[in-house]
């Protein structure tokens, strides 16, 4: 899941957290089995012939094994490595340690300069893993200094934060849970804040539902095209049949002459129409299906 927080007040309904909530958050074991969280970074390669801006995100260790994902080689970033102070490392995605390092598995080790300082390559991330999107070509430590660890940073709401529930921990139940957990931390911190916080409060979003809103939203625009596509298809196939109809109303009437009910005259366009329908329905049914299948691989 994703966990934001939100002041209703301010009509900020959907933001991050900071620093002192993330530390706050993952003390929650019952409620979390692992949290991790991000934010992203402009950084400079310098050292080479051609300085060059890299898309960087500096990140917490926790993040990746809550993502559940392990560097293709190398390792994850050390507790010192997230210290202010601590020693510089970096981890390269696939595409940027194939086009710049010519896939050599010596990389590991060497140091290169980010922003004039030194960095040492801990490791590569496998080609797969594309987080947070794919233009994302190094993962650095998140550092806090101490200053935004303090009470006074809380409005600071700058970090995305992912957490996997614990087991046994519904959606619903971690839902309940962080409502209450919410209500207390805005009692105790309530100071901490220049700005009214009434109403504020840590929510969670499936991690399949964050950050799709724009697709959603043309999903709904498609859906509407395909509906209004279908009534042209069920109007031209009703004007089809009123057609046919139209060429039997002599054998429908010498039908009737010969003593032949209403009843019995409309059973027959009905089975005519019922024949079209189901198979017609029935295919639509088995493409549906399978279409469904392929668009969510």
């Amino acid at each position: 899941v994703a966990v934001h927080s939100q002041f209703p007040r301010l009509q900020m309904p959907k933001l991050g957290v900071s620093p002192p909530d993330y530390r706050d958050i993952e003390q929650y074991r019952r409620l979390f089995r692992s949290t991790g969280v991000f934010f992203y970074l402009d950084l400079n390669r310098t050292g080479i012939a051609h300085p060059q801006k890299v898309n960087a995100v500096a990140a917490t260790t926790s993040l990746f094994e809550t993502l559940g994902v392990r560097p293709a080689f190398g390792r994850y970033f050390t507790p010192v490595e997230h210290e202010p102070g601590g020693p510089h490392a970096v981890l390269l995605s696939e595409a940027y340690w194939r086009t710049a390092f010519g896939q050599d598995r010596q990389t590991e080790g060497k140091r290169i300069q980010l922003n004039g300082e030194s960095y040492s390559v801990v490791g590569v991330m496998p080609a797969s893993f594309r987080f947070p999107n794919s233009v994302t070509q190094m993962w650095v430590p998140a550092v806090f200094k101490p200053q935004q660890l303090t009470g006074a940073a809380r409005q600071n709401v700058f970090l995305h934060m992912y957490a996997r529930l614990a087991p046994g921990i519904t959606f619903a139940e971690a839902s309940k849970r962080l409502d209450r957990i919410s209500r207390d931390a805005a009692a105790r911190n309530r100071g901490d804040y220049t700005v009214d916080i009434s109403g504020w409060k840590y929510f969670i979003v499936p991690l399949s539902r964050e950050d799709n809103q724009p697709l959603r939203s043309w999903t709904w625009v498609l859906f509407g095209a395909v509906m209004l596509l279908f009534v042209i298809v069920c109007l031209n196939v009703g004007g089809l049949l009123l057609l046919r109809s139209t060429e039997r109303a002599f054998d429908t009437s010498v039908r009737l002459a010969l003593g032949a009910g209403w009843l019995r005259v409309a059973r027959q366009s009905l089975a005519d129409v019922s024949v079209i329908c189901i198979f017609g329905g029935a295919g639509g049914l088995f493409v549906a299906l399978a279409a469904m299948r392929f668009l969510r691989r």
